[in-house]
């Protein structure tokens, strides 16, 4: 019996695995620093002094550039959130 996957994309629409060839993607990893007890409000506030965009603005142009959002890690200093770390992916060659 052939295995059937949903085609991406199309909901409703099946196709055989046999005819899907391998996507190879291309990764994106953003860091993105919290405020002191975890604070994430300077994403959509903080503006960088070379871009003049917030880090939201910044994730933004990711998503409108053809980057999907897969991830997000906080990482952690002593216990509290010091930073977020933001994985993207697209198909290599977009």
């Amino acid at each position: 019996m052939e295995n059937l996957s949903p085609l991406s994309g199309k909901p409703g629409a099946w196709v055989s695995e046999r005819n899907i060839a391998m996507l190879q993607w291309e990764l994106n990893v953003v860091s993105c620093a919290v405020g002191l007890g975890g604070d994430i409000s300077r994403i959509w506030t903080r503006k960088d002094k070379r871009t003049g965009q917030t880090q939201w603005d910044a994730l933004n142009d990711l998503a409108f550039r053809g980057w999907e959002l897969v991830d997000v890690t906080p990482i952690k200093l002593t216990g509290t959130t010091t930073e977020l770390l933001y994985t993207f992916k697209r198909p290599l060659g977009s």
